[in-house]
């Protein structure tokens, strides 16, 4: 069995993964698919598989809808919309780098 072949039966696999964590409704959506699709856009890519291959960037949306419980889209329609906006398109991610730049209060 292939590496491709495991992927495509893990993403065929509608079992959830059993998990405590949920993305607050505190924050959008479209905050998970900014930071997805910026570790997807970088050189050396953060997510691999077991054999140090990178991981398709559906699987790693799969896996975050299932391990935080909630529903980004199809992986493809995830990237669009993020790199769509003109404005504000890493709103979170300012907010994540300003968090962890500020002074200690």
């Amino acid at each position: 069995m292939t590496v491709y072949s495991n992927i495509r039966n893990i993403l065929m696999d509608k079992a959830p993964i059993s998990s405590l964590l949920y993305w607050s409704k505190e924050y959008s959506a479209i905050s998970i698919s900014e930071i997805l699709c910026g570790l997807d856009r970088m050189t050396s890519p953060p997510f691999v598989l077991a054999d140090g291959s990178a991981a398709p960037f559906n699987l790693v949306v799969r896996v975050f809808e299932d391990t935080l419980h909630v529903k980004l889209s199809d992986p493809t329609d995830v990237k669009r919309r993020v790199l769509e906006h003109k404005k504000d398109r890493t709103k979170f991610t300012e907010a994540l780098l300003y968090s962890l730049n500020k002074d200690d209060e």
